[in-house]
């Protein structure tokens, strides 16, 4: 079952995948902020990390700045390093890695990720091979991560996935998962109040293209409610596009999503509101695998 909160809540945690993904969302009040310019911001986070899972050796932090829907383990560099205390008495060493431009990563065991956010959702997935052996990715899910807005324009830049939900899906499946043994999870992300007018100065040609797009997934069927939530304001629902996109693969059954909307639940980051916007407060989603 996905993850149920109150208005008043400003953490949340869930378990899947039998116990060995563990996931906590933070919202801005609990004062986690990643500076990529003082990797000591990342201590409070590994501390967050090993509540989840105490085993925790491997924090991977990229930088989902470009949105360019890359999912790997290649390109990151170790920027911190702090020795974890353990529930027998010892500790351990936990390094941070970052330094990559990537959406996501495909996480191994004791291991954790972390993702700044504001609006942007995360997606976790995650399935069994024919043998039982267990593979999980996860990755930033922003609007241009999730839909690549150069291949709608006809341009020359296509990347290597049109999409970061086919993105988080292909390492398994590259692992002997098949398609209707995966799962999708979408985590603290928009739902409301994402606006793109199509007689916007500067991108309404882009907004027309993007509704486009969403329209012909809603008319597929694919989506489990409806994508676009006004036509005139080009409003849109991050989770249902997601949930389409992914339904174009897996059983639409083992897509799961949590109730959180940053726009209108105010104990969590959003740009899209002003007053949080110019406070830049910034959500943090950590996902664990044991």
């Amino acid at each position: 079952m996905p993850i149920v909160l109150s208005q008043k809540e400003t953490s949340a945690k869930d378990t899947i995948a039998d116990g060995a993904i563990r996931v906590g969302i933070y919202g801005p009040s609990h004062g986690l902020y990643i500076n990529r310019n003082d990797p000591h911001s990342f201590l409070p986070i590994l501390e967050k990390a090993h509540k989840l899972n105490p085993n925790i050796k491997t924090l991977w932090a990229p930088s989902p700045v470009k949105s360019n829907a890359v999912v790997t383990r290649d390109g990151f560099k170790k920027i911190y390093q702090a020795k974890m205390p353990r529930p027998n008495g010892t500790s351990t060493w936990c390094n941070v890695f970052g330094g990559c431009y990537a959406d996501g990563v495909l996480l191994q065991k004791n291991e954790a990720f972390c993702i700044m956010s504001a609006d942007c959702p995360t997606v976790v997935a995650y399935g069994k091979t024919p043998k039982g052996e267990l593979y999980a990715s996860v990755a930033h899910a922003g609007r241009d991560s999730v839909i690549h807005r150069d291949t709608l324009r006809k341009h020359d830049h296509f990347r290597q996935h049109f999409t970061v939900v086919s993105a988080i899906l292909s390492p398994l499946l590259n692992l002997g998962v098949p398609y209707k043994n995966m799962y999708l999870h979408i985590y603290c992300g928009i739902r409301t109040g994402f606006t793109h007018p199509s007689n916007h100065n500067k991108y309404g040609d882009d907004n027309t293209r993007l509704l486009d797009y969403c329209a012909k997934l809603e008319r597929d069927m694919r989506c489990k409610g409806k994508i676009i939530l006004n036509k005139k304001s080009g409003e849109i629902d991050m989770y249902a596009l997601i949930y389409a996109l992914a339904s174009m693969s897996i059983p639409a059954t083992n897509i799961r999503m949590d109730n959180i909307d940053t726009y209108t639940q105010t104990q969590w980051a959003s740009t899209r509101r002003p007053e949080s916007r110019a406070s830049c407060e910034r959500n943090i989603v950590i996902v664990s695998r044991s």
